[in-house]
């Protein structure tokens, strides 16, 4: 679950609607700078999917008994969190090896020094993983896969940058995230390394980095719970009973 805490309720963002905007980037990416094009499908499913581990948990999220509010995914507790990525890779495995292997990378890249002994375990299993998908997967190239790995990374950054910040609001006053900006990996030779986007209005943002065909215009649903619902009828029944509203958003290259 995506939380965004405001002064009497919070927004709730399922990761899975999140991870649909990042899927819709991806298929938006230009054609002359898709290194690898045979695997586009697999890439796209990837950035589509990638948090498919999170589907169940998000229907009835957990309650941080420290803070009383609703457990984020920057807060949620590693050792946990590593069964709900398994959880998901292996979903992704079922239907696209390569796909598996970009999930896999990405989250086991998010522990590059675990300390905690299921999530070095969920390393090390991740790992064996990627050497037996690189073995099996026919026409595979380390360098467009890189490549394809940095166009999830950067596609899952937009849509959070969108999902944790306020529409309207400057980046460096934003969600520390993204205060600096999003960086853009070298693998996709893109001739600027910061994306910096900036709000136009409430549904509009534009980016410096623009690597792609078209204008993307998506919408993410999204709950407000507010604080009173959540005291009086608790998380699960708050979380159930509140209304689903959509947030429209448009990427947009920015005016030069």
């Amino acid at each position: 679950m995506i939380v965004k805490e405001k002064d009497n309720h919070f927004v709730l963002i399922r990761q899975t609607h999140h991870a649909m905007l990042s899927g819709l980037l991806a298929k938006a990416w230009k054609d002359v700078l898709f290194l690898g094009e045979s695997f586009r499908q697999s890439v796209e499913y990837a950035a589509m999917h990638h948090d498919v581990g999170w589907a169940r948990f998000d229907e009835a999220p957990f309650l941080n008994d420290r803070t009383r509010a609703p457990y984020s995914f920057d807060d949620f507790p590693d050792a946990p969190k590593t069964v709900l990525y398994k959880h998901g890779i292996d979903a992704v495995m079922e239907n696209d090896l390569y796909a598996a292997l970009l999930c896999s990378v990405h989250y086991a890249n998010f522990y590059p020094d675990p300390e905690e002994e299921e999530v070095l375990q969920f390393v090390q299993a991740e790992e064996k993983r990627q050497a037996l998908l690189r073995s099996r997967i026919e026409g595979f190239n380390e360098s467009d896969f890189q490549a394809h790995y940095d166009l999830l990374k950067l596609v899952d950054a937009l849509s959070l940058f969108v999902c944790l910040n306020e529409p309207g609001t400057p980046a460096e006053e934003g969600h520390p995230f993204f205060q600096k900006g999003i960086p853009v990996p070298d693998a996709l030779q893109l001739e600027e390394k910061i994306v910096h986007p900036q709000w136009l209005d409430s549904e509009t943002l534009a980016l410096n980095v623009f690597p792609f065909e078209h204008p993307v215009e998506g919408s993410v649903p999204l709950k407000r719970l507010t604080k009173a619902a959540l005291t009086e009828n608790g998380l699960l029944a708050g979380y159930k009973e509140a209304f689903v509203e959509e947030m429209t958003i448009q990427f947009v290259p920015q005016e030069k």
